[in-house]
């Protein structure tokens, strides 16, 4: 069976998995999947702690009478067919590290597995569980699933926080977890160490809003990168709406660093997509189709920036600036560069509305702020051009 994000909590998923298959790039939601099924498979005996009699059986004692059956792939399937002698055995395995004998080894076993035991395999990449995504062999089993981790759902993300939170003795203002979610953006991988270290100066038991303002107001994970794809979702009602997730993000960014460095900051990313949306448009990067980045770099310029940017940057650029035309772009760079008063927070502010709203603005308004016509000027010199007898 194949299960979504929103299954990460899915009792079906943990109680029928013989064999999972756990796609994604997180480590951090991977290993909670993969960390609940080895807790599952625990099993519990009464000896007087004896690690080599455990051992001799290939269990390991963890503490308060509670043993784990986890082996290497290899022994998993010599002795998966022997029930353990408590709980299940259990083997969690990164697909790139077995052989191709192993593979083939694998793609018998999942048609057919033990009760006995518990297997997990971790892909990482696309292009290794792309062709495990339609194996009927999976869709159609009870025991053999397969759950894509790869993009997570908001109430999930926020479940998970949250009781992230609470394994550290804390609790947290629901407002304060959506806050913390927007903050780190997609650098999931690092959830762990910031919660560690808001946990552990946390006044008290419970962390509000104020309180997770002030512990991120350091933490550079929140890119603007989100904020420029967020721009990129056109809106199509007048209607001012606070739910909208624009102009939260906006509101947070402000808070955090102003609209004067905020404006600077987006000026030298717009700079950089440009340059990669002229890429795009001259063939040198592909889009929406596996490539090379470093083929990709070998073919732009030598003084071209974009060669010095890692391979998740410039893939992450490449996507961003083909969302929309080189025109658009241009007309975002053209209002940030037409504010008059750089230093005026009203003026930056006033900009970045201006460029959240481009899609409902007239020609002429549009052509106003980016500083090619200005219309009021060009009426106002008609009606001085009318003379009146007198």
């Amino acid at each position: 069976m194949r299960f979504k994000f929103s299954d990460i909590d899915n009792n079906i998923l943990y109680s029928t998995t013989r064999v999972l298959f756990l796609t994604g790039p997180y480590s951090i939601f991977n290993n909670i999947v993969a960390d609940r099924l080895k807790n599952m498979c625990k099993g519990t005996i009464e000896v007087d702690e004896d690690e080599e009699l455990l051992a001799e059986f290939g269990l390991v004692s963890v503490g308060n009478d509670s043993v784990a059956n986890s082996i290497d792939f290899n022994t998993f399937l010599e002795v998966v067919r022997v029930p353990a002698v408590t709980g299940k055995w259990f083997c969690s395995v990164d697909y790139k590290m077995l052989t191709r004998k192993q593979r083939d080894i694998l793609d018998r076993y999942m048609k057919k597995p033990n009760d006995n035991g518990v297997l997990v395999v971790v892909m990482n990449e696309y292009q290794d569980y792309r062709s495990f995504i339609k194996n009927k062999a999976i869709i159609n089993h009870t025991n053999t699933h397969l759950i894509q981790l790869s993009y997570p759902n908001r109430s999930s993300m926020i479940k998970i926080v949250s009781d992230m939170m609470k394994e550290r003795g804390v609790k947290v203002a629901q407002k304060a977890i959506e806050l913390f979610i927007m903050r780190m953006s997609t650098n999931y991988d690092e959830y762990e160490q910031v919660i560690d270290d808001i946990c552990k100066h946390a006044n008290g038991n419970e962390i509000t809003y104020k309180d997770m303002v002030s512990s991120m107001r350091n933490v550079e994970y929140y890119v603007i990168d989100d904020f420029v794809t967020e721009l990129l979702n056109p809106i199509t009602s007048r209607r001012i709406s606070q739910k909208r997730r624009i102009y939260k993000m906006l509101g947070v960014l402000i808070e955090d660093m102003g609209a004067i460095e905020l404006v600077k900051k987006l000026k030298y990313k717009i700079n950089d997509i440009i340059e990669m949306r002229v890429a795009i448009n001259r063939g040198i990067v592909p889009i929406k189709v596996a490539y090379s980045v470093d083929e990709a770099k070998s073919r732009l310029e030598e003084n071209n920036k974009l060669k010095n940017v890692n391979d998740y940057a410039f893939r992450r650029y490449a996507l961003i600036a083909s969302k929309t035309t080189l025109r658009d772009w241009l007309y975002i760079k053209l209002i940030l560069n037409n504010i008059k008063r750089a230093w005026d927070k009203d003026e930056c502010e006033k900009a970045l509305h201006c460029i959240i709203h481009r899609g409902l603005m007239s020609s002429s308004r549009l052509l106003n702020d980016i500083g090619i016509s200005n219309i009021i000027d060009e009426q106002l010199y008609n009606v001085n051009s009318v003379f009146f007898k007198v």
